[in-house]
């Protein structure tokens, strides 16, 4: 019994390899290194490069919510400063009135 024929894709990558083998020297073995070398070297880059943005980002976010933060206890305080400052000016008013009418 034979075995089965290979699937056509199998054999197609199968044909291509072994015709390759043939048409491989050298020095094309020696390029194709150099370009692997170069591709991972690039994808490195690439990546650190995303790395460092994905960091900047995060930064400048805290940053953001950190200053959102300190703006709104800086206007409650001046809510709080404000309403103070009213209640005193209504007691020296009541005061005042009692004064008169006393």
């Amino acid at each position: 019994m034979s075995p089965p024929p290979p699937s056509p894709a199998r054999f197609d990558i199968d044909m291509i390899v072994r015709d390759r083998r043939d048409l491989v020297t050298p020095v094309m073995s020696s390029a194709s290194s150099d370009t692997g070398t170069i591709l991972n070297a690039q994808e490195q880059y690439l990546t650190t490069i995303l790395e460092r943005t994905e960091t900047n980002t995060l930064e400048t976010l805290e940053r953001i919510r950190r200053a959102k933060a300190q703006a709104q206890r800086e206007a409650q305080v001046r809510r709080c400063s404000l309403s103070q400052k009213k209640k005193k000016e209504r007691e020296m008013v009541q005061c005042m009135c009692i004064k008169k009418h006393s």
